[in-house]
């Protein structure tokens, strides 16, 4: 199986003590340091899972940036890639570039190569957008499998059986035929620690590709914006026994008649019936004495 992982250098802010320092202080270029995207680690992680579990296949990894994005290449062939690849940016600064520019540029090398598998981090940790392995599926017209934690390739490679999580703890299985991408939100497996050897004989490894892209043409590209949905206001149902009046006042009042109410009742308690119902309440008592009458 023919795999490639998309790996990046993310910035991160590093200072001693946040309570003692002033905004400007935190953002300053000399407290920013760069390191591997985490997520991306994990989809490392997981392409020597199922390399492991094929007993055959291939690793690529691809990095889109400036100098700094070599050394994301050092790091994925240190935790086992082969073949490394550069996509140099011919702009002054590549990090600026959004999402669905980086997978326009990506979709026009990978479509020079053959592959039958995608990796990449489920979102980056500096700008968390989440959208790059979407709009790459989209531009190569690739099915898409997002937040996955483990995937089972079959014995022919057609397909891989996909374990994603959907929410709330729980988690479904996809049949996704190849080639496919698929964006890791965790490895089955802890990333591995890497290898110092490998990190320093990479750079002579690496294969650099120029790009150039003209960010005026690109940004034609168009985006549907939408105005976020109100959430409904939750509206005082009455009671059906009251009459057309007395619904009409409490729907005014919003039902604060019944909680004025409700709340002169709790003063009359004394106050064990007050213990008494707050103990009831939240299950503390294991009967009622309604129940032994």
């Amino acid at each position: 199986m023919r795999i490639i992982v998309l790996v990046k250098m993310v910035t991160e802010i590093f200072f001693p003590s946040y309570k003692a320092a002033s905004l400007k202080e935190i953002f300053d270029e000399r407290n920013k340091r760069k390191k591997i995207n985490s997520y991306d680690l994990a989809a490392l992680e997981e392409a020597q899972q199922i390399k492991k579990t094929l007993g055959y296949g291939s690793i690529a990894a691809i990095a889109v940036g400036n100098e700094d994005s070599r050394k994301a290449l050092q790091i994925a062939h240190s935790m086992g890639a082969e073949e490394l690849i550069w996509i140099n940016m011919a702009i002054p600064d590549p990090n600026k570039i959004n999402s669905i520019q980086l997978a326009r540029v990506l979709s026009d090398v990978l479509k020079e190569r053959e592959f039958d598998l995608i990796l990449c981090g489920v979102r980056s940790d500096d700008m968390a957008t989440g959208f790059l392995g979407v709009a790459l599926a989209e531009f190569l017209n690739l099915p898409v499998v997002t937040r996955s934690w483990h995937i089972e390739p079959a014995e022919n490679c057609s397909v891989v059986w996909i374990y994603r999580h959907i929410g709330k703890g729980d988690q479904e299985v996809v049949e996704c035929p190849l080639p496919s991408v698929v964006t890791i939100e965790r490895s089955r497996e802890i990333p591995r620690h890497p290898s110092m050897v490998r990190y320093v004989t990479a750079k002579r490894k690496i294969s650099e590709i120029k790009y150039s892209l003209l960010l005026e043409e690109d940004n034609e590209f168009f985006v549907e914006l939408s105005v976020s949905r109100t959430r409904p206001k939750k509206i005082f149902t009455p009671d059906d026994s009251l009459s057309a009046a007395e619904k009409m006042k409490l729907i005014i009042s919003g039902g604060l008649n019944l909680k004025k109410e409700a709340e002169q009742k709790e003063e009359n308690l004394s106050g064990a019936e007050k213990l008494y119902k707050y103990l009831s309440k939240n299950h503390f008592l294991p009967f009622s004495t309604e129940k032994n009458h």
